[in-house]
């Protein structure tokens, strides 16, 4: 199974010495750059942008070794998700969740082997690398989330003969209110994250398309942990983006037209991203018809 393989792979990585090293981080690039050809549609900028920015990652200073355990398993992985693509097509996002995390682990280790080299361009790749990976997972987990959400049964508008409210203007809600309600333990902390306003941003889209944003941000936060989140405000954002790219994509393939916040916009977080050093040429294959500079980061 590629994704075991990976995973043995990163526990591996530069264990036999420097030179098998390099080899090592070279074959995980050629790995991402497979995914990224393979990926399923919901997840495939991400995955591609991730094999961009690891290309430099993949190129460590001096010379390498072409055979190393940790090399084999991951030339073993591509293979086996080369020939699992050739089966079945692309697949799919949900499924591919585990092996998304296990790159994650992957190029996290690459990450501390380049810092141990010294290697500081090939770091701070591999780390935006990570970062893209990363949101990759939670816009699948996301996406996860809606396939299996069951809306609660809506309550009655008023009794008979009461008086009757009237119904709130879309966008109207606080959100801070619903990130109370949803999140009691964590509102605090993620009202004072810097990606807040961008949460705040994708609730008021949900709140738009006539679902409760209390109920979808209760489910999005409990498919996964989110313990170990560097910022569980921008998690949450790529959850909810996952969520609203799966539930767009179903009102397409059902006839219903999705409202024009169905689909999550872009897909990305708030804030331009860094601009890091110049990238590779090298681009994943089947993105050779990409034309112009690439958009800045």
């Amino acid at each position: 199974m590629a994704e075991s393989k990976v995973r043995a792979a990163a526990d591996q990585l530069g264990a036999e010495g420097l030179h098998q090293g390099a080899g090592e981080v070279a074959a995980l690039g050629d790995l991402i750059v497979v995914a990224a050809v393979i990926s399923p549609r919901l997840v495939r900028s991400e995955i591609k942008d991730a094999a961009y920015e690891f290309e430099r990652a993949a190129r460590a200073p001096g010379d390498r070794a072409l055979e190393s355990q940790a090399r084999t398993l991951y030339r073993e992985s591509a293979q086996l998700l080369s020939q699992s693509a050739a089966a079945a097509g692309r697949s799919d996002a949900v499924a591919a969740l585990g092996f998304l995390l296990a790159l994650v682990t992957a190029v996290e280790a690459s990450r501390r082997w380049h810092q141990a080299q010294e290697h500081r361009a090939q770091a701070e790749a591999s780390g935006r690398a990570g970062r893209l990976l990363r949101e990759a997972v939670e816009v699948t987990a996301g996406a996860a989330a809606a396939r299996e959400y069951q809306p609660r049964p809506k309550r009655a508008a008023a009794r008979p003969g009461g008086p009757r409210r009237a119904p709130s203007v879309s966008g109207e809600r606080p959100m801070a209110g619903v990130l109370q309600q949803a999140l009691p333990e964590q509102a605090t902390a993620i009202l004072a994250d810097p990606a807040w306003p961008a949460l705040r941003t994708r609730l008021i889209a949900v709140e738009k398309t006539g679902e409760d944003p209390v109920e979808v941000l209760s489910a999005v936060a409990a498919r996964r942990e989110l313990g170990s989140a560097d910022s569980v405000a921008e998690v949450l954002t790529w959850r909810l983006d996952g969520w609203s790219r799966q539930r767009g994509a179903t009102a397409t393939t059902t006839g219903r037209s999705p409202s024009p916040t169905s689909t999550g916009g872009t897909g990305r977080t708030s804030g331009p991203r860094k601009t890091g050093a110049p990238g590779p040429t090298r681009r994943p294959p089947g993105d050779e018809q990409r034309k112009g500079p690439r958009r800045a980061r």
